[in-house]
């Protein structure tokens, strides 16, 4: 980061935060007033054209920056009034817009425009994406249909509301099962004491809750197996109570895509994404669990090994391996010793000089040129604002922002918010970005500095390479700047790998009393430990996912999720529940809420950026300009403006693959 730019003849469009509510309502009612007047004008055309229907639409939408400013407020901004206007300014904005795509006058003329085949012939690829980006969003709230089916679409999508409510609201009321301190035995002594006391028979005993957090904790540290299937077996008929709700929202969703004239639910969920069927994602993971196989005997042996020893030495018999015993026999035999990195590591990152020492990295990587404000307008004396150039100064990128301390109001501890959005503007120039980086570390004082640990160096860095993904873009069209579902997070992934080269740690390592750089044999170390991971801890979440999948494809209601479940794990040795005939699914909340078929991005977004980081920017150098200036402009650039499968293939020469992510999981 360099210290000024000679800059002043250019308006670099900078946002103004103050806002007051009756502003903030004013903004949106202007802009709805405006939505509805481009609707009625659309709706009457004679002879609809790309030029009179879908234009008029993209371009409201481009202009209602100042709406979108206006209702990010509610995120961070530190008075509690602009919050609540802003969020309360957002829902009525949000319904106006679900509201004009339910017209059927507007549908019409849309779709006047998409069977036009000579005019969309005629279109450039973004335009022609444009257009059937927006047909989609009409026709999938049923407008196609007939009136009668409408109406049935319409109860049955207010049924599935309801169902995936309740779940929510079953699943966040978490019962417990008690346990005595003896019992407890390996679980950390800061997990029980955060947990309530219960007296039960005169014995003092401690609630361990049944949310995932905590089952995970038990699930990983108890050393005692009757502790570990209790609870077990508490989560599972928890779940169990819940395979009611899980089922009838699968089937009312197939019903929702036979009605749209879908043949499932997968089918009518991928018809916007990346990948266009459920086959492809399903196909990959038979593929990758055929490839673990080979490890599945040498990771039993090694899981059941210690369990046996184990029982030996409690003199107990040894009746087998079960779900209950996989966190903790894979944690124990595989526990690694703590590098000096990790147990020392933080003092090397203080928090105050890692924006400024992040900012130097992305500069460089990506050829940029980035200095502060001179005179920054911020809602926030803790915020900082950062100017980005090319880096010949050539043009102006965008605006960054970093609010990186906890502060009452923030509505998420650590995420990235774009303000405004990279797109073409009516006079052909284009929109400067702004995005906020957002964090909640504790703020440093000079008695008691914030340090980061490697992993919230490592979350930290994730959330600036999502920001430099939105400082990047440059569309047409802001309707076309989201990705899709299955590519949002892969560069901001992609570019958190950057923290593990040892140039990258050296340039942001310092200690924060002497200055010292990292010791050499530290990076040495952590280079050498790269994360290798078991068999199981790949073949449980594609399990899941498979299952979200499978219940999703099914084409009729016949499909049981439960048995598609036991199918499922019986494949899997790490997942044998002694036949209890329980059904766990404590994990899987997503697929009650907007993540159904989508389990699978997790893992698909590792396995694309490891693809990326692996072919390109570790074969060609960190800071090799040209792989820096090519990521920029093929996949950070286009945005979603076309499929992510064309970006992926030009940056890497190729479709991706897993061998990256397999070669380093399993070398």
């Amino acid at each position: 980061m360099k210290a000024q730019c000679s800059t002043e003849s250019i308006d670099l469009r900078v946002i103004d935060f103050n806002f007051t509510p009756e502003q903030i309502y004013s903004l949106i009612e202007e802009a709805i007033n405006e939505y509805k007047v481009t609707l009625d004008k659309i709706a009457s055309q004679t002879r609809p054209t790309f030029e009179n229907t879908i234009v008029p639409l993209a371009r409201w939408y481009n202009d209602t920056t100042p709406q979108t400013i206006a209702l990010s407020l509610q995120f961070f901004h530190p008075d509690e009034q602009i919050r609540n206007a802003s969020a309360d300014a957002d829902n009525r904005f949000m319904n106006s817009i679900i509201e004009g795509y339910m017209r059927l006058d507007v549908y019409k003329a849309v779709r006047y425009v998409y069977d036009d085949q000579e005019e969309m012939m005629a279109l450039s690829p973004e335009d022609e994406r444009l257009v059937k980006t927006i047909e989609r969003q009409f026709r999938q709230n049923g407008l196609q249909i007939s009136s009668e089916k409408r109406a049935m679409l319409s109860q049955a999508k207010k049924r599935l509301i309801e169902l995936e409510d309740t779940y929510a609201i079953r699943t966040a009321n978490y019962s417990h099962v008690l346990f005595t301190w003896e019992e407890l035995d390996g679980v950390p002594e800061n997990d029980i004491a955060g947990m309530a006391i219960e007296i039960e028979d005169g014995v003092e005993k401690y609630a361990v809750l049944t949310s995932p957090n905590v089952y995970n904790r038990i699930m990983k540290y108890a050393k005692r197996e009757e502790t570990r299937k209790r609870l077990y077996i508490a989560c599972s008929k928890e779940s169990m109570k819940n395979i009611p709700y899980i089922q009838e929202a699968v089937e009312l969703r197939l019903e929702i895509a036979n009605l749209l004239g879908y043949e499932s639910h997968a089918e009518s969920v991928f018809e916007g994404r990346m990948v266009k069927s459920a086959n492809e994602i399903i196909g990959m993971y038979d593929n990758l669990r055929q490839r673990l196989s080979k490890h599945i005997d040498a990771e039993m042996d090694r899981l059941t090994g210690a369990k046996k020893a184990d029982m030996l030495a409690e003199g107990r018999e040894y009746e087998g391996f079960f779900e209950w015993d996989y966190y903790f026999y894979n944690f124990s035999t595989s526990r690694k010793k703590k590098t000096k990195f990790e147990l020392e590591g933080s003092q090397y990152f203080p928090i105050i000089e890692m924006g400024c020492k992040l900012i130097d990295i992305f500069e460089g990587i990506l050829g940029l040129y980035i200095i502060p404000a001179q005179e920054p307008n911020v809602w926030h004396p803790d915020v900082e604002m950062f100017e980005v150039w090319e880096a010949d100064e050539s043009e102006f990128i965008g605006h960054l922002y970093l609010d990186l301390y906890s502060r009452t109001g923030k509505r998420e501890p650590f995420t990235t918010y774009g303000v405004r959005r990279g797109y073409q503007r009516r006079d052909g120039s284009r929109e400067y970005p702004a995005v906020v980086v957002n964090a909640s570390f504790p703020k440093p004082t000079e008695e008691k500095p914030t340090r980061l640990s490697f992993n919230n160096l490592t979350m930290l860095m994730s959330l600036f390479g999502q920001a430099f993904a939105t400082l990047c873009e440059s569309v047409k069209w802001k309707d076309l700047i989201a990705t899709e579902f299955e590519f949002h997070i892969v560069p901001g992934e992609v570019m958190s790998h950057w923290i593990s080269e040892p140039m990258v740690l050296k340039q942001l390592g310092s200690h924060y009393l002497t200055g010292d750089a990292i010791p050499e044999e530290w990076i040495d170390e952590l280079n050498k430990d790269e994360t290798e991971i078991s068999p199981g801890e790949l073949l449980i979440p594609i399990t899941f996912d498979l299952h979200d999948l499978l219940i999703h494809s099914a084409t009729d209601k016949s499909v049981d999720v439960k048995q598609v479940y036991f199918d499922l794990c019986k494949q899997v040795p790490f997942m044998n529940n002694n036949n209890t005939g329980l059904f766990h699914l404590i994990t899987h909340r997503h697929i009650m809420s907007c993540y159904d078929t989508g389990m699978y991005v997790y893992l698909w977004t590792a396995i694309i950026a490891e693809d990326i980081y692996c072919s390109r920017f570790r074969k060609d150098g960190i800071y090799n300009r040209k792989t820096g200036r090519e990521f920029r402009n093929e996949i950070l650039r286009p945005a979603g403006s076309r499929s992510a499968f064309v970006s992926l293939e030009r940056f890497l020469g190729r479709q991706p693959n897993t061998e990256a992510f397999y070669k380093k999981k399993f070398r």
